[in-house]
């Protein structure tokens, strides 16, 4: 339900009464939407499972950016009897995880929308006797329940409301639960893309990863809020954002925490390149643009992997460098680092792993204006 007001809140008026959403995205927008198999009706519904937020445009056009998921209903009249699709986040089917759409009106009368992101980590949290995702949270709260924590679907604009940005959390979507189940969200990284209003282009979909050396020896950015109004550095634009982490690394909300602010998810004027399609459900899109500098031209995956002596990594310079490889373990500590003197081309890093114990580890490269994250490895 929206209303609208254009006198300061004097009179509201509700607007898209009755709307078809089968309508919108030309067809696509409810492609996801399966049914119960009982031949129950299938509906679009809107929860905030997954975050959320809505703004208003340079012209006047409101956006609702949300995750769209499927419900049911077995009632005539659906009140009290209408239930959400538990998706399984199988990695071989685009219709069983959560799509993020920017859903637009003016307040004519109809709605529209592009298909912007998809939600590939299941969430984590609730109680152990309902949930069995809390297991996968890293936040064990005191007994009988663990901290929720969702993919925190956000929305800021620029002051005058040229550019729209999209900001939620997602983590690595390597890690697998059995054999074609993407993991949990347990260790988010902020992704994020901008809209050009004038243009009706997006940027790229971009990411501020959680698994770095200088990110406070954060686990991930939980409970990440984002501004409302992003700030001007001249050639684009900031979002402002915070998170929360665990003081005393015991990762309980129930002790103190302390806030950061996130003053690097940047988008500049040029990067607005991506006039996003119609949705085809039969074309399904497997992980992101990674975006980093000019420096770094490529980082290979480290091998062997698995290891359990030494493995190699390939880091391709477009320059000579210094190349900084720092290690870092699943809570985010630093166990290892390494710097070389790199050279434009094929430069080979070997990573020492006999002092670690068998498990998952992440490797950051850094060289110039350039940061590429890999996950490697080591069994013992």
């Amino acid at each position: 339900m929206v209303w609208k007001t254009t006198n300061g809140g004097t009179t509201w008026a509700r607007v898209n009464a009755n709307f078809d959403w089968t309508t919108v995205g030309g067809g696509k927008f409810i492609q996801n939407l399966r049914t119960t198999g009982n031949d129950d009706d299938t509906l679009p519904a809107f929860f905030d499972s997954w975050g959320g937020k809505i703004t208003v445009d340079m012209n006047g056009v409101l956006h609702y950016i949300t995750a769209v998921t499927p419900a049911f209903s077995t009632h005539v009249d659906s009140l009290g009897y209408s239930y959400q699709y538990p998706f399984g986040f199988q990695k071989q089917f685009c219709d069983d995880r959560p799509w993020v759409w920017d859903l637009t009106t003016n307040g004519n009368g109809s709605w529209d929308g592009k298909l912007v992101a998809q939600l590939y980590t299941n969430a984590t949290g609730a109680t152990v006797a309902s949930d069995t995702t809390a297991a996968n949270g890293v936040w064990l709260d005191t007994s009988p329940n663990y901290t929720a924590h969702d993919h925190r679907i956000q929305v800021s604009r620029s002051t005058d409301g040229s550019k729209v940005f999209i900001t939620w959390l997602e983590s690595d979507t390597t890690v697998v639960v059995g054999d074609n189940q993407y993991g949990f969200n347990n260790l988010p990284s902020i992704h994020y893309r901008g809209l050009d209003v004038a243009t009706g282009n997006y940027t790229p979909e971009k990411v501020n990863d959680a698994y770095n050396a200088t990110n406070n020896g954060n686990t991930g950015f939980w409970w990440m809020v984002a501004a409302d109004v992003a700030q001007s550095t001249g050639t684009g634009y900031r979002i402002p954002a915070t998170y929360s982490d665990s003081r005393n690394g015991g990762y309980s909300s129930l002790t103190t925490l302390d806030v950061y602010f996130v003053d690097d998810l940047e988008i500049e004027n040029t990067e607005y390149t991506e006039a996003i399609a119609s949705w085809d459900v039969n074309f399904c899109p497997i992980g992101i643009k990674e975006v980093a500098g000019t420096t770094i031209s490529n980082v290979g995956q480290n091998y062997p992997n698995p290891f359990t002596g030494s493995t190699t990594v390939n880091v391709s310079l477009t320059k000579s460098e210094t190349v900084t490889l720092n290690v870092t373990n699943s809570i985010g500590q630093v166990v290892a680092t390494k710097v070389v003197k790199g050279t434009a081309g094929k430069n080979e890093i070997t990573i020492d792993g006999t002092s670690l114990t068998a498990g998952i580890y992440f490797y950051t490269v850094v060289a110039g204006d350039s940061k590429v994250t890999r996950k490697m490895s080591v069994v013992k």
